[in-house]
């Protein structure tokens, strides 16, 4: 037997991921940068901004509303898994837009014998201001 309020979830959950998917591809297209690793990186970011404000939104939505505002509602969190998919995805493509095809640079200094040791730089701490 199938559980209604199973199938409506998953319901919900595909078209968050569309709408995820498409808000990804509009960001990607909107952007004229011929480098095409930099426009998802900032594709990826932008969709999952929009998600986060979105998750963070609904509840003071409710409260303006004078709504219940129960401590967990099932759209927001998934909306929340949805945005860290997409920070997740942004992460990763982020890694290849400045040391294209070599991302442990980020982490340690590359030496002709293979990896040297650990970065302590300012491009090691974090990534500098370009």
């Amino acid at each position: 037997m199938i559980d209604m309020a199973k199938s409506s979830r998953f319901g919900e959950q595909v078209v968050l991921a569309a709408i995820a998917v498409v808000a990804t591809l509009a960001f990607l297209l909107l952007f004229s940068s011929p480098d095409i690793i930099w426009r998802l990186s900032m594709a990826t970011a932008y969709a999952g901004l929009l998600y986060l404000a979105a998750a963070l939104s609904i509840g003071p939505i409710n409260v303006l509303r004078r709504a219940p505002n129960p401590l967990s509602i099932n759209l927001r969190r998934d909306i929340g898994i949805v945005a860290g998919i997409l920070a997740l995805a942004h992460t990763i493509v982020g890694l290849f837009v400045h040391l294209r095809g070599d991302p442990i640079q980020y982490f340690f200094y590359r030496t002709p014998a293979g990896i040297g040791s650990l970065r302590y730089d300012l491009w090691g701490a974090g990534s500098p201001a370009s």
